[in-house]
């Protein structure tokens, strides 16, 4: 039986070597479109507590939404289920959603109801495990392993998550895919690991461990129905007096 993980997994996996390494690669990409946001409120479905990573974005009210409640809540913690939001439509500007859908027994649900509180023309930015990157070889290898992250979780193609949003009026902007490096400590210096990021940028921009997805709601466009104005000859007909107050 496959086991079930949640965010707090996640939390835990961030403290080890290469948690840290995938989180620290993550807030850099996630900070470069958050400074492009704006509104009035951001929630971050999921994901590391810290909000680490929406401190660049320009809408100052953050809330970090959770399945579930434990001791550690932010004060701006909603608990709920991902799949039915309680939020109002229209309601939110931003959503981050890292590794939402790798954790979810349903994320098309979970798209679709981030979506419906969405307001138009609000962004939604999502993170995943790329099935088809540099970590696939070693989820291959370590599918023995239920007990660790990220190789027991199911990963999320790209085309299908693509679709889900279109599905739910949200047009993909932009599909990034980063961490061209298997490990940490593989490459040795900063340097040499940003050299192979650039490398793998231009040579396979596809096969990143992790992908970033930026999409946005369509806005619901109104058409005006032409009104046909019917010309009436008033020649024949007794001249219209305006209404006198009855006292």
């Amino acid at each position: 039986m496959t086991k079930k993980y949640t965010y707090l997994d996640l939390e835990q996996w961030y403290e080890t070597p290469l948690g840290r390494y995938v989180y620290a690669a993550e807030a850099e990409w996630l900070a470069d479109y958050l400074k492009q946001c704006f509104g009035y409120y951001l929630l971050q479905l999921g994901g590391s507590h810290s909000l680490k990573a929406l401190h660049p974005s320009p809408i100052r009210n953050h809330i970090w939404c959770i399945p579930q409640h434990h001791n550690d809540n932010h004060e701006t913690t909603l608990c709920c289920d991902f799949e039915q939001l309680p939020l109002a439509q229209n309601s939110i500007d931003t959503f981050v959603l890292p590794h939402t859908l790798d954790l979810s027994s349903d994320p098309e649900a979970v798209i679709h109801a981030a979506a419906e509180a969405l307001m138009p023309e609000g962004t939604l930015l999502i993170l995943g495990f790329n099935p088809v990157g540099i970590l696939t070889p070693a989820k291959q290898l370590l599918a023995w392993s239920r007990k660790e992250l990220p190789w027991g979780l199911k990963w999320q193609r790209i085309g299908r998550v693509r679709r889900w949003l279109e599905e739910a009026d949200c047009e993909v902007e932009s599909i990034k895919t980063f961490l061209f490096s298997f490990s940490p400590t593989l490459l040795g210096s900063t340097r040499q690991r940003h050299l192979v990021e650039v490398l793998g940028q231009g040579i396979c921009p596809t096969w990143g461990g992790i992908y970033l997805i930026c999409a946005r709601k369509h806005m619901v466009r109104l058409t005006p129905l032409e009104v046909k104005w019917r010309k009436q000859s008033l020649s024949n007909k007794e001249p219209v007096l305006p209404m006198q107050n009855k006292q």
